[in-house]
């Protein structure tokens, strides 16, 4: 089946029109990586390319699910709550960071309002290669919630650096 073909038959996004057509361009943004967009400051965060993309007749396609998961932005310290719907595809000049093995995804594991809450809660957060450490530009006591991040069983997330250390653990996306 032709490229053309399985875009005709396909329901693009804005963001996979531009891909599309850039690439068909042949302009030099040839390399698509990925990104939320934070809720605080419009900023992408960049997340390495999801693992649960396409199809064989729509490979441009995100899956349809409810998950939602935590990340906080790098650059304003917010974390919020995200969806396989909000994973948007961008054009790059350059290789994408993760692929390059740059920059890692990571997890931290912190606390909830719930007592005796036995649910995942995780906020992803993305960490620089090159220091070895995860170093973001908002600490670990600047971060707020949206209101948005919670855990498993719906409670709000918390973290307390003053009184715990928290463990970033390497991961794959959980898109």
């Amino acid at each position: 089946m032709t490229l053309w073909r399985i875009v005709l038959r396909s329901r693009l996004s804005r963001s996979d029109c531009r891909v599309l057509t850039a690439l068909l361009a042949g302009n030099d943004m040839n390399y698509i990586t990925w990104a939320l967009l934070c809720h605080g400051c419009n900023k992408p965060i960049r997340i390495p390319r999801p693992s649960l993309t396409g199809t064989i007749d729509n490979p441009l396609e995100m899956p349809k699910t409810d998950v939602r998961v935590n990340f906080v932005c790098h650059e304003c310290g917010l974390v919020s709550a995200y969806s396989h719907e909000d994973c948007d595809r961008r054009l790059d000049t350059t290789h994408d960071p993760f692929e390059e093995g740059l920059w890692t995804l990571v997890s931290i594991g912190v606390e909830c309002d719930g007592r005796r809450c036995e649910a995942p809660k995780m906020i992803y957060a993305v960490s620089d290669n090159a220091s070895g450490t995860y170093k973001p530009k908002k600490t670990l006591g600047e971060w707020k919630n949206d209101g948005t991040a919670l855990c498993g069983d719906g409670h709000d997330l918390k973290w307390r650096p003053d009184l715990r250390l928290y463990v970033a653990t390497s991961c794959l996306c959980p898109f």
